[in-house]
Parts: C-alpha cells; sequence; structure tokens
C-alpha cells in the first residue's frame, strides 16, 4: 500500500475537526443543561416563595377574621358594661348622719372604668358612706362629717357590691385620712382625682379584694 500523505493530512483535519465540534456540543449542551437546571431552580423558587405567599396571606385574613371578632366581642362587652352600671353618684351603703361636707372625685376623662367608692370610719373601720362612679365622670356629691379612709374598687362590668367588677376588680386605698368638718362658717371638703395627674400629691396602696369587702 502506498502512503499518501494528502490523505494523511485530510485525516488529521477531519479528526481535529471532529474533535473540535465534540467539544464544541460538549460545551452547548452542559450550558443547556445548566440552563435548564437553573431554569428549574428558579420555578421551583418561585413556587416556594407563592406557597409562602399564600400561606401569609391566609395567615392576615385569620388575623384580620380574630380581630373582627375580638372587636364585635369588645362592643358587647362594653355594652354590657354600659348596661350594667348605676346611675352615676348612685348610693351603695348610705348613713343616718346628715350629709354635709363637700366631696368632688374625678375620674379619667373618656377611662373605660367604672368606680365603686367607700368612705371608711377612723373609729369603726367600717364603711360609713358609699357610691357608684360611672367611666368618664366627675361626681360632686355631699358627705357624712368625720375622718374617713378613701376604699376604691375599679372595673369594667358591674356585679354588685359583694362580686364588684368580676375579674377585672382592682382595689385601692388613697395614703391620707380625709378630714370633713365645719369650722368658721363652712365645711371643709376635698377635690379628688382617681388618676394619675402631673404634679398630684395623692398616693394610693393596692387592696385585696378580701379586705375590701370586709369593710362593709
Amino acid at each position: 500500500m502506498d502512503f499518501n500523505p494528502t490523505s494523511l493530512k485530510k485525516w488529521k483535519i477531519l479528526t481535529a475537526v471532529l474533535t473540535l465540534a465534540c467539544i464544541v456540543f460538549f460545551f452547548i449542551s452542559y450550558g443547556y443543561a445548566m440552563e435548564v437546571s437553573e431554569t428549574a431552580a428558579e420555578v421551583q423558587n418561585l413556587e416556594e416563595k407563592n406557597k409562602q405567599l399564600l400561606s401569609e396571606r391566609q395567615d392576615l385574613r385569620n388575623q384580620i377574621e380574630e380581630m373582627k371578632g375580638d372587636y364585635q366581642q369588645g362592643l358587647q362587652d362594653g355594652y354590657l358594661a354600659r348596661n350594667s352600671y348605676p346611675e352615676n353618684g348612685s348610693v351603695i351603703v348610705n348613713t343616718p348622719k346628715d350629709r354635709l361636707a363637700p366631696l368632688t372625685l374625678n375620674t379619667k376623662p373618656e377611662g373605660s372604668n367604672a368606680y365603686y367608692i367607700k368612705l371608711v370610719s377612723q373609729d369603726t373601720n367600717l364603711t360609713e358612706f358609699s357610691f357608684f362612679i360611672c367611666p368618664g365622670q366627675s361626681i360632686d356629691i355631699d358627705v357624712p362629717l368625720g375622718n374617713y379612709y378613701i376604699y376604691y374598687a375599679t372595673g369594667l362590668q358591674w356585679y354588685g357590691d359583694t362580686d364588684l367588677f368580676g375579674d377585672t376588680t382592682s382595689c385601692f386605698k388613697a395614703d391620707d385620712l380625709f378630714c370633713f368638718y365645719y369650722q368658721d362658717g363652712y365645711y371643709n371638703g376635698y377635690t379628688l382625682s382617681l388618676y394619675d395627674v402631673a404634679g398630684g400629691n395623692l398616693g394610693y396602696q393596692d387592696v385585696d379584694l378580701d379586705t375590701f369587702r370586709s369593710l362593709g
């Protein structure tokens, strides 16, 4: 067989071309596979984000429904509370003594709590006189002469002078002794605010419910 340099050269060129074509095809195929893989990953990522958004939207809907329920419950509770209150200034425990000294009590404007006030005699440690204040209201009332500690219970819905304001009841005692008396042609009285006032000097302390009830 005769050796043909031209044929060998052509064969080498063909082999090189085929090799280059294979390399190009490999890179094209690899790039396509990578694009397909990236696209699949992006689709999966979008699906996961979509699921997360749907879950968050459902959670938001649930929160809105809960808020609606809380709002409706609040309206109902407010209605029940308002309709449970005695008239503002109603006397709960009356006194046989003449009521001569002035007492003004202010509650927080637009407040939601009502108040049950007890004037407890310094001598007997029992309630001499008591009355009711509706939320956000003030009261001007005459009280019997004497030395008294002022106790009060506050809360939302009124259940009477035994159960008071139910689970919402909080009881307090003002720190001072209040002296109602007659002198030089006038009756000494007080004006008090039953909430924190800037520059105010009325201190108070917590009282447990049983102690408040024991005062009569």
